[in-house]
């Protein structure tokens, strides 16, 4: 009895994929009945098409078209040359005043007191590095309330080339 079944099911997936019909599972052999088609067009009448849900209305957003991937930003060279700096009185004096292979050198020094989130930072000067000038006045006004002793840093940076981190000097 198990086989007549199988057997018969069998026979209805198979109808059922190449002609669109319907079959029982009595166990009788039964031989499918095709789809009914359309005299005019002969076209097979569409199967188990399911019902719409209820979506919204599309809207008018664009369709994103195939825009490159943005580039990955590659890290910077370092420069091939050292510079330190030396801060004495009201001004910093670098090691260098050659800055042409550099484009758009930009300098910042500041006075950092404390560590971690309560550190304090005062920048003393933040502007453009000139060819040929290796020495830049200080705004130290903005010190007279520290108290405490500090860290100075000084940075250089370029559209070019990796920030460097000068080592500074006392005078």
């Amino acid at each position: 009895m198990r086989k007549k079944i199988l057997v018969a099911t069998l026979a209805c997936v198979c109808a059922l994929a190449l002609a669109g019909c319907s079959c029982s599972t009595s166990g009788k052999d039964e031989t499918p009945t095709p789809a009914p088609t359309s005299a005019a067009t002969n076209t097979p009448k569409p199967t188990n098409t399911p019902a719409p849900t209820n979506t919204p209305a599309p809207t008018n957003t664009p369709v994103p078209t195939n825009t490159p991937a943005p580039a990955v930003p590659t890290a910077k060279p370092d420069a091939d040359t050292y510079i330190g700096a030396t801060i004495k009185d009201d001004t910093v004096i670098l090691t260098t005043n050659n800055f042409s292979k550099f484009n758009n050198p930009a300098l910042k020094v500041t006075y950092t007191v404390g560590t971690g989130k309560d550190a304090k930072t005062c920048t003393l000067f933040d502007g453009p590095l000139t060819n040929g000038k290796s020495k830049y006045l200080l705004a130290k006004d903005v010190l007279k309330d520290v108290t405490e002793l500090g860290s100075y840093s000084v940075v250089i940076t370029s559209d070019n080339y990796a920030d460097i981190v000068t080592d500074v000097n006392l005078k």
